[in-house]
């Protein structure tokens, strides 16, 4: 039985991890919103810099 269902300690622990790297993720993004926002009206106002290069 303790093969089929694991280690609940080692689970709980994976679970944790990966729910904290997301919650990291998360306020990282959120901290970040407004240069994301500042950086895309830059190129919506000017274009890329590589515009001008033809390089994509």
């Amino acid at each position: 039985m303790k093969e089929e269902n694991g280690n609940l300690s080692k689970l709980l622990e994976e679970a944790m991890v990966a729910f904290l790297a997301r919650k990291e993720m998360e306020r990282w993004r959120d901290d970040n919103h407004q240069s994301f926002e500042s950086y895309n009206q830059m190129i919506q106002e000017h274009g890329l810099f590589s515009d001008d290069m033809g390089l994509l």
